[in-house]
């Protein structure tokens, strides 16, 4: 079946712990249509809705195949999608502070990181940084028509009212104003335990790249 280009659909893009997964279960609650995940994941990165079925919760009503969303958490995910999508794509930037999100992944995927010699640890967060970075450049290169920005801070801080949220979610989705959706709760990822080595490791990176310095490009290029 070939998709209907007159529905949005967007590169849900962000850097890993983030709230990727958080903004896709909002999309496929408001719009009905399933969210793709990154390229080469297999059966670890189902859509959302699928999930629950198998979590043996209450589903995301899904009443169109047609995807809103394909997530990728580098830039080759972002062409991988754009090589084998034939619909014109959105691109959704999804950001949140890099010294949280940084220090979450490298604690998530390095358990024994306070072990590794200073080297090795300056290395990983090193490497973080400029992947972070990464996706700010590719943001930054794209046309401005055709790109949206969201906090995750904004989304789960309550500093967006209810009907905020559902606006924008709505515009993103094309769902009708006359609609009547519920926002989802929302929360944040969770931790990855280990608070002080966490703690550590953020301030480490906030001394190369701040919030501020992504706003910044964001704004820069908007």
């Amino acid at each position: 079946m070939q998709p209907d280009f007159r529905k949005p659909a967007w590169h849900i893009a962000s850097y890993p712990r983030s709230g990727s997964n958080l903004v896709r279960t909002l999309l496929e609650t408001f719009s009905g249509r399933p969210t793709i995940g990154c390229p080469q994941s297999g059966k670890k990165d189902l859509p959302i809705h699928a999930r629950a079925v198998q979590a043996g919760r209450n589903p995301i009503e899904i009443t169109d195949q047609d995807p809103i969303g394909y997530t990728s958490h580098r830039p080759s995910q972002i062409m991988f999608h754009r090589a084998h999508v034939d619909a014109p794509l959105g691109f959704l930037f999804l950001t949140r502070r890099p010294s949280a999100a940084i220090a979450s992944k490298l604690l998530q995927e390095h358990r024994r990181f306070a072990a590794l010699s200073p080297l090795k640890q300056r290395r990983l967060i090193e490497t973080e940084i400029d992947s972070y970075l990464g996706l700010m450049t590719f943001f930054a290169s794209e046309p401005s028509a055709t790109k949206h920005h969201l906090r995750f801070e904004d989304l789960v801080s309550g500093s967006w009212q209810d009907a905020h949220l559902a606006e924008t979610l709505g515009q993103l989705s094309g769902v009708h104003d006359d609609q009547d959706i519920k926002v989802p709760p929302v929360s944040c990822p969770k931790s990855a335990g280990q608070d002080d080595l966490k703690s550590g490791i953020a301030e480490r990176v906030a001394r190369v790249l701040t919030y501020d310095d992504v706003m910044e490009i964001i704004i820069h290029n908007s």
